[in-house]
């Protein structure tokens, strides 16, 4: 699935989806691809050529059924989740029903192929609701900030030649950024392994920045593990706290335990683990750093 084509939301595409994640684990665990050992990871500004390789990279990390994809971390956590489990009961008692035991009742054989439909139904439309809701948001990602990922967040020249807007107040405040990580592989052409979106986002009101938000951090499986994610979310930090920021929020999904850690690694405090946002469960952190005196 690239960014020009994102499934549909039918149930035809839970079915095509489950059946990836399915040919997926069965064929090609263990076969992951990762990076070159000589491979180089620079941080850079985007630049307008890199639009359509943010854009896919975004599709791949989020929305297919390869391994390192959020969407597949997230069917298969809700598939060992606690609630789930209730289902499972519901079909293995309807296996215990299917089974003659002695005088059984003439209905019990239709009962428990009742109960293995229902739980069958109650487990594909908890999947399926989870598709349409990662669909949602990529199509909203599309065609929202990253349809010109440059246009929203700026296209790297602010960040490298310094220049700022100006805030109510007339004191330089910083605006939208974008970085991405380039592979560089020696003999290879270079290749977008991983991205993070700086959100200003200023109050409607006053029309300062109160708190900005770190977006649309991804990184490839290719690169899983190797200090990526943290680089970004470095380069990110030190971006805002040039511009005197003291404050810096962030949101992912509620199952990327390893993403929460790393961002709790730099200083990130959880607001809330379970938030539903448009059929997403998502964690909120922020990160307040402490003024020149310590307070």
């Amino acid at each position: 699935m690239t960014s020009s084509k994102i499934r549909t939301t039918s149930i035809l595409s839970t079915f095509s989806l489950l059946l990836d994640l399915t040919l997926e684990i069965l064929y090609r665990r263990g076969q992951s691809m990762v990076a070159a050992n000589d491979a180089i990871i620079n941080i850079r500004p985007f630049h307008p050529n890199d639009n359509e390789a943010v854009r896919e990279l975004f599709v791949k990390s989020f929305g297919t059924a390869e391994e390192g994809s959020l969407i597949r971390n997230v069917i298969l956590a809700e598939l060992s989740g606690g609630a789930t489990f209730v289902f499972y009961f519901i079909g293995i008692m309807g296996l215990v029903l299917l089974v003659p035991w002695g005088e059984s009742s003439a209905f019990q054989p239709a009962l428990g192929a009742a109960m293995i439909l229902t739980c069958l139904g109650l487990v594909f439309f908890m999947l399926h609701s989870t598709n349409v809701a990662f669909l949602n948001f990529l199509s909203h990602g599309l065609t929202g900030d990253l349809s010109d990922t440059g246009k929203y967040y700026g296209n790297g020249e602010r960040i490298v030649a310094g220049k700022t807007s100006k805030d109510l107040s007339g004191k330089p405040s910083c605006e939208n950024a974008f970085w991405v990580a380039e592979m560089i592989t020696p003999g290879q052409k270079s290749k977008i392994v991983g991205g993070i979106g700086f959100d200003t986002r200023p109050d409607p009101v006053t029309g300062l920045i109160q708190c900005p938000e770190l977006r649309r951090m991804m990184v490839s499986p290719l690169c899983r593990r190797r200090g990526v994610g943290g680089q970004l979310l470095r380069a990110a930090l030190s971006y805002g706290k040039e511009h005197g920021l003291k404050s810096f929020s962030l949101a992912t999904s509620s199952y990327q335990n390893s993403a929460i850690e790393l961002y709790q690694k730099h200083g990130f405090v959880m607001q809330r683990k379970w938030e539903l946002r448009n059929g997403i469960w998502v964690a909120n952190l922020r990160l307040d750093l402490p003024d020149a005196e310590g307070h």
